[in-house]
């Protein structure tokens, strides 16, 4: 007997995919769901990460090169020709944050039943989430309820209403970590710090960031692993010329030189993580490290801070407005609406010793125990 085809589309980055993937796991094994198989289309970019952790999750993988998709006819034409031939039983837009592109991209698909999230304004206009919803035969809506607005139960609640079950997993973690990701050959304890961010307005100064590690070094007895992508090797050179030269030796820039699964490693062997607002955080949650994560606030309540049910691990350090305003369950939702569709707050705002003196009480805790 052939099986069913359930086509998923999340068409989004690393971190969207380490909140989703723990709720595609557990629903792949629902009763109701083992007569399908999975097709999953997704960017280009999660191929690592998916052959590092989910080999076993996908019947069938289909990799979109995003900046392609939208800069190249030929390359969009050629996406378009091959979805021709995959037929679906039915497919589900997970992005919440629909855009118009990738809408047209689902309506190329041949399948019974098409169903998405009605969505934000953040990547579309209002006129484009409108006319675009003609090509679902279902839109889910969400409640107001706060438990929605997180990422991962915003996934959870997508999963729930179409397949009418109660999804358990709670968590971004995991499992067997300590099988899949090797310890560094370090025999000091250290801490790694991600330099980089996707803008000017989430990235930490060059003064900022320096003067944070230089102070750690002074005080401590850990050492500083930089990590990064390429677009930041030279940020981290810059950083490096800025330690003080009696500790640039405790330092080890690795910007721009990691594998995934090496950026794993260290991390799930570091005694502390300090990023931005970034994939190594959510990496950091699904392992269950400490992490420090400076951030403009961009989006607040849907991707930082991670709900206390979910990682107690995760403390957020935001510019003073954000601070203040989400001291009241008001100013959290004034917050979440204010920035809802984006925010240009320079995380400079911050100032570096906010970030070094949360810094030093999770340093105490972990080294009283």
């Amino acid at each position: 007997m052939n099986k069913k085809s359930l086509i998923l589309m999340k068409i989004d980055g690393l971190g969207d995919y380490l909140i989703i993937r723990n709720i595609i796991r557990e629903i792949k094994n629902y009763k109701k769901l083992k007569k399908y198989k999975i097709i999953f289309i997704t960017n280009k970019k999660n191929k690592d990460l998916i052959r590092l952790l989910d080999n076993d999750l996908f019947d069938k993988l289909i990799y979109l090169d995003t900046y392609k998709f939208f800069y190249y006819k030929v390359y969009r034409y050629f996406i378009f020709f091959r979805l021709l031939f995959i037929k679906g039983d039915i497919l589900i837009n997970c992005m919440y944050s629909r855009h118009y592109d990738f809408d047209i991209l689902a309506e190329k698909i041949n399948s019974k039943k098409k169903i998405a999230y009605w969505g934000d304004l953040s990547r579309c206009t209002e006129l484009q989430r409108l006319n675009s919803a003609m090509f679902y035969d279902k839109i889910i809506k969400l409640t107001e309820q706060k438990s929605d607005k997180f990422e991962f139960y915003i996934n959870k609640v997508l999963f729930e209403r179409i397949f009418n079950v109660k999804i358990a997993v709670n968590t971004t973690k995991i499992d067997n970590s300590d099988i899949l990701f090797d310890k560094p050959k370090f025999t000091n304890k250290y801490i790694c710090v991600f330099v980089g961010g996707s803008h000017k307005n989430k990235k930490l100064s060059l003064e900022s960031i320096s003067f944070i590690i230089n102070d750690i070094l002074k005080n401590t007895i850990y050492e500083i692993i930089l990590c990064g992508d390429k677009n930041d090797m030279e940020y981290s050179k810059e950083i490096i010329r800025k330690i003080e030269s009696s500790n640039k030796r405790r330092v080890l820039n690795l910007t721009g030189k990691s594998p995934l699964k090496a950026l794993f490693n260290f991390i799930n062997s570091a005694e502390l993580v300090l990023s931005s607002e970034s994939i190594a955080a959510h990496i950091a949650v699904a392992l269950g490290k400490k992490v420090i994560v400076f951030s403009n606030g961009q989006h607040y309540g849907r991707f930082s801070p991670y709900p206390l049910k979910m990682s107690k691990n995760y403390h957020a350090i935001y510019p003073p407005y954000i601070t203040e305003s989400v001291k009241t369950p008001e100013g959290i939702k004034k917050i979440g609406i204010e920035f809802s569709l984006g925010n240009s707050m320079d995380i400079n705002l911050i100032d570096p010793i906010t970030i070094l003196n949360e810094f030093y009480k999770l340093y105490t805790v972990v080294n009283a125990g």
